[in-house]
């Protein structure tokens, strides 16, 4: 998986390469994982499309249709903001990113291991 920065630190002039906009995810298990709670991204739209119906007299009704919202599976390129925190690290890792990762793979009373804490 794939942890895409929207606000990315810029590499610095000496390092002499480009700034690295992403991560990887790696999701380990011994054989399939027993669990996977897919990640629903819910997009609105505002916008209105002109339908026209027609009535059994022939005559036509010409309205604007509001287009609703639209759910889908997450991908697994998963955009996020860099975190931040009072002590000015470059590279926090947001709290949402860690838990839409325990959402996914765990259910309510599971054990999870968190070995960065």
């Amino acid at each position: 998986m794939i942890y895409y920065k929207q606000n990315y630190a810029p590499a610095y002039p000496t390092l002499r390469r480009y700034a690295n906009q992403y991560e990887y995810m790696f999701v380990f298990s011994k054989g399939k994982p027993k669990t996977f709670n897919p990640i629903q991204k819910i997009k609105i739209r505002n916008k209105e499309e002109k339908v026209a119906y027609r009535q059994r007299d022939g005559s036509l009704i010409r309205k604007n249709k509001e287009i609703g919202r639209e759910t889908k599976d997450a991908s697994n390129v998963w955009e996020f903001a860099v975190g931040g925190n009072k002590i000015n690290h470059p590279a926090i890792f947001p709290e949402k990113l860690a838990e839409d990762h325990i959402l996914s793979w765990s259910n309510e009373g599971d054990t999870v291991l968190d070995p960065f804490a």
